[in-house]
């Protein structure tokens, strides 16, 4: 095991975690007096901190493979639960995209219900992939399956993690050319593009080979704090930004 790099990756991984735990709590300091504006925007935070929680226990393995600790329970136990904060993320990701555009609530539990269904999906499947043992990849270590998921059944997965954040946030982007407002349309133009660029690549990357790449959980790592910068710097802008708004405004 390369040592060194299975700490790089971990750091980059604390390090986004931060980052998104951040985004999160900054993000608390809105407030909202619409119930379900406020709904909404807390389901948005629960995006963000579900994020830093699960980018933060899925650099545990490798922590823990560092310092002598394999057994494998251990890390079929972080696995489950990253599983789980995977699923709440996107389900509050999901549900803020959808009632930006629709602007009502209905579909908060039906969206909830899907997720909780695919967690349980992604769990059968785990077991039924027959956990192993571990692997040393280039920057972590991680479960080794006897059935691991390939062809159609990585298709379909990756369709479900990611595919619904891009439709949705394609239908956000939509709202662009229907406000005049130049904050509005600077933050619709950069939270809809940040958000379809993460989670397309990530979409892109299992299907051209690109994560086979020993590089590539580094580069991917990059992508999501570029990403998450953008979007912070979207609901709060830097004051040379803010600046030039306030200016297309007053002309």
């Amino acid at each position: 095991m390369n040592t060194g790099n299975v700490l790089l990756g971990a750091g980059l991984a604390f390090l986004a975690a931060g980052l998104y735990g951040f985004v999160g709590l900054r993000m608390g300091r809105r407030v909202f007096e619409n119930p379900e504006e406020r709904l909404a925007w807390n389901a948005f935070r629960t995006w963000w901190l579900a994020l830093a929680a699960v980018t933060a226990l899925g650099a545990l393995p490798s922590v823990a493979a560092v310092l002598g600790v394999r057994e494998l329970w251990l890390f079929l136990s972080f696995t489950i639960f990253n599983l789980f904060g995977t699923c709440l993320a996107l389900w509050g990701l999901l549900y803020y995209l959808v009632f930006l555009f629709t602007g009502n609530r209905r579909t908060l539990w039906p969206l909830a219900g899907f997720y909780l269904l695919f967690f349980f999906g992604l769990l059968a499947y785990i077991f039924y992939s027959g956990p192993a043992g571990l692997e040393e990849r280039a920057f972590s270590v991680a479960i080794r399956y006897e059935r691991p998921i390939s062809g159609i059944y990585l298709i379909l997965v990756l369709l479900f993690l990611v595919l619904p954040q891009i439709i949705a946030s394609l239908a956000y982007f939509r709202l662009f050319f229907r406000v005049r407002e130049p904050d509005l349309r600077y933050r619709i133009a950069v939270v809809s593009w940040a958000i379809i660029m993460w989670f397309g690549l990530g979409l892109l990357a299992p299907l051209v080979g690109l994560s086979r790449l020993e590089w590539w959980p580094l580069a991917s790592r990059g992508i999501g704090l570029l990403a998450a910068l953008a979007i912070y710097f979207a609901y709060f802008p830097p004051i040379a930004v803010q600046r030039r708004l306030d200016a297309t405004i007053t002309n």
